[in-house]
């Protein structure tokens, strides 16, 4: 998502399904996934200022996300990502019901 506002549709289409808590990019994201423990993760590449992997490291050095699984929105994996090491990568042009289906398995 290249802007806040596609964010907010994001958020308001998800409401009904899920808690959502969102977090500005960088270090603020893992002090709230920290503080609200989430069942799942979606993070938007486009604002992060770390690639898919080192993203995935970062939070998996905190014991409490450890098990969190991470759904990826991206239009680049990075060169440093496979789709192995990562739990999910989606397109960031991925259809609602598409996202809502991968969040939905955890």
């Amino acid at each position: 998502m290249d802007d806040w506002e596609k964010l907010e549709r994001y958020e308001e289409r998800f409401r009904p399904h899920f808690e959502v808590h969102t977090a500005p990019p960088g270090d603020y994201c893992i002090e709230a996934a920290l503080e609200h423990r989430p069942d799942v993760i979606l993070a938007c590449l486009a604002f992060e200022s770390m690639d898919a992997r080192e993203l995935q490291i970062v939070i998996r050095e905190h014991e409490q996300l450890q098990q969190t699984p991470i759904v990826y929105m991206t239009e680049d994996h990075g060169e440093n990502a496979t789709e192995s090491e990562l739990d999910v990568i989606l397109p960031e042009q991925a259809h609602f019901d598409v996202i809502l289906s991968a969040l939905q398995r955890f």
